[in-house]
């Protein structure tokens, strides 16, 4: 089976997988009424910028009269995703009832791509209680926990899932499976509750892919390089792409994450493990809100490093030939027509040669 999906949007499809150039998604998202006028804010600023994601996840927490989705996809046109759970009650049992009215109306709403957590159960929770000093580090992954282990019910997407495969095939809605255990720090990569996590994704992501529904791959989170390679190689087998979150190669990295994110994710779309690069932020770890330029350094750090992995396979070469030729022409090291370096003095060896 080809590592290949269409997410679908507003002004046309998008090919994410092998072969294709590696996308990047951004994260905008509100927890409350009185934040979307900024969060309206963060969108009109990337709309305004000259680097534009190739896709957004609206990651609001709660209901909302006019959500945040409606303005990307009328502003934007490109393919948008979210986290259904993420509109659960945080203090009413969630009914099979409304998870599918939940998924129908977020269908209807002209959404590319949902995360669904079919991997949060209590068996893994109690192993990573055990063996972690953080269990869990996923938001949507929590939800679907707390709804799980509070009414000991199954997982909520797994009771319904002749459902959501319905809806998904139906819309033409692509499946991502969320990491509910994914690392939070670098010494639990890899560990019990990660493995099993990823050969449970596995498993679903077959089940899903032989009722012809469309499935990308969340996983990994914070993982060391050494680590990150082989666990890729786990990874391949999905036949899936892969939206890793992260990863982050180092928990050192504080106000620095947008570097630490962006390296992981080069190693990993060079070894074809990462095919959509999420915008991580510097602030990741040091601030519970991200400034307008944050997301926007985050988008450049994504799509450096996107861009990195397209060159590596010989994809979009065209930009670096002509930035290049530019220099040659100019006589110095800086990129853009009229650009003038004095950084050398007499001793500049572009003019030289």
């Amino acid at each position: 089976m080809p590592c290949k999906i269409v997410l679908k949007g507003e002004s046309g499809s998008l090919s994410v997988g092998s072969g294709f150039p590696v996308r990047v998604n951004c994260n905008v998202g509100a927890n409350n009424v009185g934040q979307m006028a900024f969060e309206r804010e963060r969108l009109q600023a990337i709309e305004d910028s000259a680097q534009l994601p190739d896709t957004f996840m609206d990651l609001s927490i709660g209901q909302y009269a006019e959500p945040l989705y409606k303005d990307i996809i009328r502003d934007f046109g490109c393919p948008v995703g979210t986290v259904p759970a993420y509109l659960f009650p945080s203090n009413e049992v969630v009914t099979k009832e409304y998870a599918i009215d939940t998924l129908k109306r977020l269908a209807d709403d002209g959404l590319s791509f949902f995360t669904l957590h079919l991997t949060a159960d209590n068996e893994m929770l109690e192993i990573a209680r055990r063996t972690r000093k953080i269990p869990v580090t996923s938001r949507g992954g929590s939800i679907v926990l707390r709804q799980t282990v509070n009414k000991e019910s199954e997982n909520i997407w797994v009771s319904i899932l002749p459902q959501v495969i319905d809806i998904a095939k139906s819309y033409g809605i692509v499946v991502s499976l969320g990491a509910t255990f994914r690392p939070a720090g670098i010494q639990d990569a890899c560990d019990e509750v990660h493995l099993r996590e990823t050969e449970a994704q596995l498993k679903y992501c077959r089940l899903l892919q032989g009722e012809g529904v469309p499935v990308m791959v969340e996983n990994v989170g914070h993982i060391a390089i050494n680590q990150l390679e082989q666990h890729c190689e786990r990874l391949r087998a999905f036949d899936a792409p892969i939206m890793p979150l992260g990863p982050v190669t180092t928990d050192a990295a504080v106000d620095a994450d947008h570097i630490a994110s962006a390296i992981g994710a080069a190693f990993m779309g060079y070894w074809d493990c990462a095919h959509i690069i999420n915008c991580v932020t510097r602030s990741e770890h040091s601030k519970s809100r991200f400034s307008i330029d944050d997301t926007l350094e985050a988008i450049q750090a994504a799509k450096v490093a996107a861009h990195s992995i397209d060159v590596a396979k010989g994809i979009g070469l065209d930009q670096d030939s002509l930035i290049y030729g530019q220099r040659a022409t100019q006589q110095n090291c800086l990129a853009g027509v009229g650009a003038d370096c004095s950084r050398c003095a007499g001793f500049c060896p572009v003019k030289q040669n």
